[in-house]
């Protein structure tokens, strides 16, 4: 083999050699690119699964946020409404300052009228309505106001308190006397001894029955200011019992309220007159 031949059969190696290198090369880029598609794709994929999740995320969040937004405007619109009801109060403030003053003034002129005058009136004619019976427990009770109503260290508001209550207590004493009432007491018998028992007051009649229920008698106010009883007839007795034990019955009534009594006791017998 010439020279020649040699080196034509060495090229042809190298240049088959290069063509096969070439081949392996080429079926390993092919094998890169497929495997290297298939990772993009999974790749592409669970990108895409997660940006479903985080959109029905999204979504979930949006309808309570949304919610939540308006309430916070609706409370924004409210406060804002305060903020401008009270600016305008305030604006408003320097001239109903000196109106107010006024009103108290007013008011504490009235207050002094009502507690200076008026209850005075209404405490003195209460006392003078009193019946004989009741002056140990309203009459008491007026006499602890009044001394009240004299202590400087009492205040007004303690003073007018006990004045009102002074007025609910008159207004029960009136239901209780159109209803009629009864109450324990103690009263003079016609011989002038003290006997205990109970007051039977239906308006202004006044009766008196002793504890042991023997004594009876329609009351009068003596000097002293003494519940005093003055006999009355049987049948009167019995009725006045009766009504104490019952709660039902009749009253023996004088219309002259002691009156004519008082009268036939200064007209003189002719027994009398010639003594």
């Amino acid at each position: 083999m010439t020279a020649l031949q040699r080196f034509s059969t060495i090229h042809l190696v190298q240049r088959i050699s290069c063509v096969v290198s070439f081949c392996l090369m080429t079926c390993g880029w092919a094998q890169s690119i497929e495997q290297l598609t298939e990772r993009q794709q999974n790749r592409l994929e669970e990108a895409t699964e997660r940006l479903k999740t985080l959109r029905l995320e999204i979504r979930d969040q949006q309808i309570p946020m949304g919610k939540k937004l308006a309430d916070l405007r609706y409370e924004t619109d409210g406060k804002e409404r305060l903020l401008k009801e009270r600016q305008r109060l305030r604006d408003r403030s320097s001239l109903s300052l000196e109106q107010l003053e006024s009103q108290v003034a007013a008011g504490k002129k009235e207050l002094d009228y009502i507690a200076d005058n008026l209850i005075n009136e209404f405490e003195s004619s209460f006392k003078a309505a009193l019946s004989p019976g009741e002056i140990s427990t309203f009459g008491e009770d007026l006499r602890q106001l009044d001394l009240l109503l004299e202590q400087t260290e009492s205040t007004e508001t303690e003073k007018l308190s006990a004045s009102m209550q002074q007025i609910a207590d008159s207004l029960d004493r009136i239901d209780g006397l159109l209803a009629g009432k009864r109450y324990p007491g103690s009263a003079l018998d016609p011989e002038g001894k003290q006997l205990a028992g109970s007051f039977i007051q239906v308006w202004p009649l006044l009766y008196f029955i002793s504890e042991s229920k023997d004594t009876v008698g329609w009351v009068e106010e003596t000097r002293t200011l003494k519940p005093k009883m003055r006999s009355i007839g049987s049948s009167e007795v019995k009725a006045i019992q009766n009504l104490s034990e019952t709660g039902i019955g009749l009253l023996p009534v004088d219309p002259t309220l002691g009156d004519a009594v008082a009268f036939a006791e200064t007209k003189e017998s002719w027994q009398e007159h010639f003594k």
